[in-house]
């Protein structure tokens, strides 16, 4: 009896001593995490002071400094994932309509955010800019920002140097004048096919809901399929049959990699191979977008040593991109008979050593060829007839153009150069809502930036919107005014399509600038041609038309459908 009496009070004072053992290594845990955190914030904080400082004294304390301690929060994307009351703010400043405010009172419209370890300079001052685009060797491209996006290896966006070099001489001469002409005529005939779909529901009689956003998207992957890749698609048949080594249709495998790229740039790649089903699945569209670019590689490539091509006139208009970047690849030339390609940013020795692409970079160019001539152009699409939506005396001036143009008809390749106030249009939206929200260049050194010295490894970010609605350079920049374009007697006013940034400058400047300029005007010129539109009744009044998602490139966040009707002839 005693002997098991003394046993239990043994056993109980052994679970005390094992429990208070263990609640003494829980609180040395929290106690060790404590410090450890507490040591980090104040090395943090620390480094953050010493970057002010220092920010401070080489700018004479002219440019404003915002201070974040996280390096990530600095990009408006990834900023846009974290949880308001860990930002601060429910919307990046950046992205608003008035986003230009914040510079208005700032002696060099500019402002630093500055972090423990980097300086994030944002700017909308012209001269600053100027500076910076057109010196690519003291302000290059960051590539160590654009690694996430060589999701196939290197590409054009994402490499600076003689690795660039070797992308631009394959991709910059293929957009060329037979190119254009071969976008004009496919955005003719994809027109003509959406028309013939319209023509069930839209007519002269009554207004009918047309799906704009999606229209757009539908548009623009369709031309640059057929004048990108050579694959042509049915307007009525989009979602064709799904080839035997294959998961999903063409169609579906290029817009999940242009809709979902932020996804795919900002997952780890270990997680790739994880069983998670998200990230599962942004593998397989990864590897559908790759094997269809593999198959029209080769198609191409077949094409290509099959056909006399070289001694093909007739054939010379349907040499869409995929093909002349694979003839280039192959060193073959599919430009006899037009003017031999010049690149006042490569020396003639510098396009002769710069190699061949193998087929993996060129996936990995097609892939950001999809985003940068599909997504933005239909995103700005969409926000034209949106805008105009607004504004039937526009649709009006565009509709008499064009009619004056081309009558009833299609326009030809050669009206491009005369659809001014078209063109007009076009370029007041690209400066109200630019799809390109930011431009980053680096600062290898420190350096003199305007009247002030930066440091080394800042961050410059041209904050295309800001500077596009600054009234330095605009009268009244918040008015959609298309009239601002134009020289008094009517025509287009080349000089202030310079003023733009929308497009870059300087040797990084998008290479597919006339590419999507073809596709946008002839498709307001051809649709204000036929059709009116507005705003519907019923449309919620609470939403904001105009609002800018936080995504890679600026588009509206609200989708909104428009009422069409047919014009009487």
């Amino acid at each position: 009896m005693n002997y098991t009496s003394n046993s239990k009070i043994f056993l109980t004072a052994s679970d005390i001593l094992v429990k208070s053992s263990k609640y003494v290594n829980v609180t040395n845990v929290i106690t060790f995490f404590l410090s450890l955190g507490t040591i980090s914030f104040l090395y943090l904080h620390f480094k953050l002071r010493r970057n002010v400082r220092l920010f401070k004294k080489l700018t004479n304390n002219e440019i404003p400094v915002k201070t974040q301690y996280f390096d990530f929060l600095a990009y408006p994307v990834l900023n846009a994932m974290i949880p308001e009351f860990l930002r601060g703010s429910k919307k990046n400043w950046k992205y608003q309509e008035n986003c230009y405010e914040p510079y208005a009172n700032t002696k060099h419209e500019t402002i630093c955010l500055v972090t423990p370890f980097s300086f994030f300079l944002d700017t909308a001052n012209p001269s600053f800019i100027k500076q910076v685009t057109s010196n690519s060797v003291d302000f290059p491209k960051p590539v160590h920002i654009y690694q996430a996006i060589n999701v196939y290896g290197p590409n054009i966006v994402g490499t600076e140097g003689s690795e660039y070099k070797r992308h631009r001489k394959i991709a910059a001469p293929q957009f060329s004048e037979s190119n254009n002409m071969l976008v004009h005529k496919v955005t003719n005939d994809t027109l003509l096919q959406m028309f013939a779909s319209w023509e069930k529901t839209v007519d002269a009689n009554s207004e009918s809901r047309v799906k704009v956003s999606h229209n757009m998207s539908k548009l623009t992957l369709s031309v640059f399929s057929a004048a990108g890749f050579g694959k042509v698609l049915d307007w009525e048949k989009f979602e064709e049959l799904i080839p035997k080594n294959h998961t999903t249709s063409y169609s579906t495998a290029v817009t999940n990699v242009a809709k979902n790229l932020i996804l795919f740039v900002i997952t780890p790649k270990f997680l790739l191979k994880s069983w998670i089903p998200l990230f599962k699945s942004v593998k397989e569209n990864l590897d559908e977008f790759s094997l269809y670019m593999k198959d029209l590689i080769q198609e191409a490539n077949f094409t290509l040593k099959s056909e006399k091509i070289r001694d093909s006139e007739s054939k010379k208009n349907d040499n869409n991109l995929l093909k002349r970047f694979v003839a280039a690849s192959e060193q073959i030339d599919l430009n006899s008979g037009e003017e031999a390609y010049k690149d006042k940013y490569m020396s003639v020795d510098e396009l002769k050593k710069a190699t061949p692409l193998t087929e993996a970079e060129l996936v990995s160019d097609l892939f950001v060829l999809v985003f940068a001539g599909f997504d933005t152009t239909a995103g700005t699409l969409n926000a034209t007839f949106t805008i105009l939506a607004e504004h039937p005396d526009i649709q009006e001036n565009i509709h008499k153009e064009a009619t004056a143009l081309f009558g009833n008809g299609l326009p030809s390749y050669d009206l491009l150069s005369s659809l001014h106030y078209t063109n007009a249009v076009i370029h007041e939206i690209l400066r109200m809502y630019p799809p390109v929200a930011e431009i980053p260049k680096w600062s290898t050194k420190e350096q003199p930036l305007g009247p002030v010295t930066i440091p080394e490894n800042t961050i410059i970010t041209i904050h295309t919107m800001a500077l596009q609605r600054s009234p330095k350079l605009w009268e009244n920049p918040e008015k959609f005014n298309p009239a601002r374009f134009l020289n008094e007697d009517g025509t287009f006013n080349n000089k202030m399509e310079n003023t733009l940034t929308v497009f870059s400058k300087g040797q990084r400047a998008c290479l597919g600038k006339q590419f999507a300029k073809v596709e946008m005007l002839f498709t307001l010129a051809l649709i204000s041609q036929r059709y009116t539109w507005r705003l519907p009744d019923d449309l919620d009044k609470n939403i904001n038309i105009k609002e800018i998602s936080q995504e890679l490139t600026h588009k509206f966040k609200h989708t909104v459908d428009l009422m069409f009707k047919k014009r009487t002839q």
